[in-house]
């Protein structure tokens, strides 16, 4: 960790505001593209665009906030909708990227994994209207503690092997060391940091950037399928392994 001793989210006003403000910015985009409108809570009050300054209500939620209206920036297309509640557990939305439909889930609780346990993803990414293993793709985490450590990240890889899905990315509010996002990368897990704990922080992150760089990092992790694609090198190992015993044996 370079640069500067880390602030606790919960103190960090000027991160706070700046995620704050991309937010609100990705909102609008939503909302004169395509009449998308985003609401914190159940009511009209709570509209992203009405609101004079983001509430505080912990660095994660922030950070999922803001990974919320970037993804659905890089669809290709959102039907017109409300969107409520996104400060707690919001309907599933729908949009289509690539083609196909998709569906976008906030703390979804209805889901099961391989093993019948249940469990909550900040946000997961599904190819129809259910929390299926058949039907997770995409897991989206947010975390914010200053030192993200290896069990933490080998843990949410047992997740995402339980759910099923193709892509895992990880959102850091503090800037991981090279060897740990090196380490996840060998199991298939991007790991990027937002770097508010860094020299760059106050000067160097423009008004867009948290956006674009929020849009960017999940669209790279579409395409490259890396979790699956660490499974799958995986079972090859293992069938290797197991025809050199039977041949041993």
């Amino acid at each position: 960790m370079s640069g500067l001793v880390p602030v606790s989210p919960e103190e960090d006003t000027d991160a706070q505001d700046k995620i704050g403000a991309d937010t609100v910015r990705g909102a609008k985009e939503l909302i004169e593209r395509w009449d998308v409108r985003l609401y914190l809570a159940l009511d009209e009050a709570s509209n992203l665009l009405r609101l004079d300054k983001m509430p505080f209500f912990g660095a994660g939620k922030l950070v999922e906030l803001l990974s919320v209206v970037s993804y659905l920036r890089s669809a290709d297309f959102v039907p017109p909708q409300r969107i409520y509640n996104l400060r707690g557990t919001a309907e599933p939305i729908a949009f289509i990227k690539d083609g196909q439909k998709r569906f976008l889930w906030v703390q979804p609780t209805r889901l099961k994994g391989r093993s019948g346990w249940g469990g909550r993803p900040d946000l997961l990414v599904t190819s129809a209207r259910e929390c299926t293993v058949a039907a997770n793709d995409f897991v989206i985490e947010c975390k914010h503690v200053a030192n993200l450590r290896s069990a933490a990240i080998r843990a949410e890889f047992g997740k995402g092997f339980d759910l099923g899905v193709k892509k895992y990315l990880i959102w850091s509010f503090y800037k991981p060391s090279p060897e740990m996002v090196a380490g996840a990368a060998a199991i298939g897990i991007d790991l990027s940091g937002v770097g508010f704990d860094t020299a760059a922080r106050t000067h160097d992150i423009a008004p867009g950037q948290l956006l674009d760089l929020f849009t960017a990092m999940p669209d790279k992790a579409d395409r490259d399928n890396a979790f699956a694609k660490a499974l799958q090198r995986s079972t090859l190992e293992l069938e290797q392994k197991t025809g050199l015993s039977e041949r041993l044996a």
